[in-house]
């Protein structure tokens, strides 16, 4: 499944892949010196719970300084009080967010906060020229299953699934554009492989869901 998710840029003083030159932005395959201008990252921002290790934006705090927002981030401890407009960051390429791999899975292993694909990101660098910000984007999970969880109480506690997000083997996170469109044949797609989730699925519902899109599209 795909999750809508945020895409914010934000200035560093570290080597970047992504800067300003004038009123440009640019990208090179090398991380550039911030000396050459102000070097940028990226960063992913969802809605997912935000768990002791994970990194954050409060976006109370946000200002506007040349018309791109301005934040900090923070990573969350046990005496971190979060608020609605705290953002989860998922992804980023700031190579310097390192976290503690989830539980039950790693969990005391410290990773790299996963990454952009390049491809994303020299597109979004070219659509911000175009004068078309890329804001929103739609993120890859998956469900996986709590086979590691020892008794009843920690199912309870953490249930017998949750979401992950689903990783290429560069640690980069699976991007697609969010759509506003879409066609005959995509949208019956979409309806048939929502009643496909659903159990049991029988002839019954096969032969409503058949004739419901004979009538309605």
């Amino acid at each position: 499944m795909y999750k809508l998710c945020k895409v914010v840029m934000l200035p560093t003083n570290e080597k970047s892949n992504i800067w300003w030159s004038g009123q440009k932005l640019l990208f090179n395959n090398t991380p550039e010196d911030p000396s050459r201008g102000e070097c940028q990252y990226l960063y992913v921002l969802s809605d997912d719970e935000i768990k002791e290790g994970d990194w954050f934006i409060n976006r109370q705090y946000f200002i506007e300084v040349n018309d791109e927002p301005e934040y900090d981030i923070w990573q969350c401890d046990d005496k971190t009080i979060l608020d609605v407009d705290c953002k989860k960051v998922i992804a980023s390429t700031d190579p310097s967010l390192i976290i503690k791999g989830e539980y039950p899975y790693n969990a005391n292993i410290d990773l790299n906060l996963p990454s952009l694909p390049q491809s994303f990101v020299e597109e979004y660098v070219s659509k911000y020229n175009k004068g078309n910000k890329i804001e929103d984007i739609m993120v890859k999970y998956e469900e996986m299953v709590n086979v590691s969880l020892k008794n009843d109480e920690e199912l309870i506690k953490h249930g017998d699934s949750f979401l992950e997000l689903k990783l290429n083997p560069d640690n980069t996170i699976n991007i697609k554009r969010v759509k506003d469109s879409w066609t005959r044949s995509e949208v019956i797609g979409l309806i048939k492989e929502y009643r496909n989730s659903l159990i049991p699925v029988g002839d019954d519902e096969i032969n409503f869901t058949n004739k419901w899109i004979e009538e309605n599209l």
